[in-house]
């Protein structure tokens, strides 16, 4: 897990660099994500939102090469809600209770030009007009995780808008 490939997408983002991390604790899981199968290593590292906020420790997972390697995306992992058996989650360790993903790529520009997101500790849609978190899957099939959903307005599929039945 502590490489990194120029070629990848996937690690646009940056790369694990494992000295910069401690043991988490918990043990390495093997894990099937996007129809490849993988090991996850657990580790631990000092994280921080900002100037405001001192480094706080969270545990998180580095998918290993096996996981990285497929066709489709990486998680998010903005996961509140876990089961035991599960390993901690991020914003189950941070006391954030909401967050938006806005990934649009807009004029450079414009305010706030480049894919963003938002953590809060107080909701971000005001009047409780959201969707909560759906926990069918996790009592049905017992998925280890409750799973979010939401609500389009629109989808756009390249560059064209796609037509919505009521």
């Amino acid at each position: 897990p502590s490489t990194c490939s120029k070629w990848s997408y996937k690690y646009k983002w940056g790369c694990y660099k494992p000295e910069l991390t401690s043991d988490s604790g918990y043990a390495d899981t093997y894990v099937a994500l996007d129809n490849n199968l993988g090991t996850v290593k657990w580790r631990k590292a000092g994280f921080s939102f900002g100037t405001e906020n001192p480094p706080q420790d969270l545990v998180f997972g580095v998918f290993g090469p096996d996981l990285l390697d497929g066709p489709g995306g990486v998680f998010f992992g903005l996961i509140k809600e876990t089961d035991r058996r599960i390993y901690p989650s991020f914003l189950g360790q941070t006391g954030y209770d909401s967050f938006c993903v806005d990934l649009r790529q807009r004029n450079a520009t414009a305010t706030g030009s480049s894919p963003q997101l938002v953590l809060s500790k107080q909701p971000l849609i005001p009047n409780d007009d959201y969707i909560p978190l759906v926990r069918d899957l996790n009592r049905r099939y017992k998925a280890s995780v409750v799973h979010y959903t939401a609500k389009a307005v629109a989808f756009v599929v390249n560059g064209l808008p796609l037509k919505m039945n009521d």
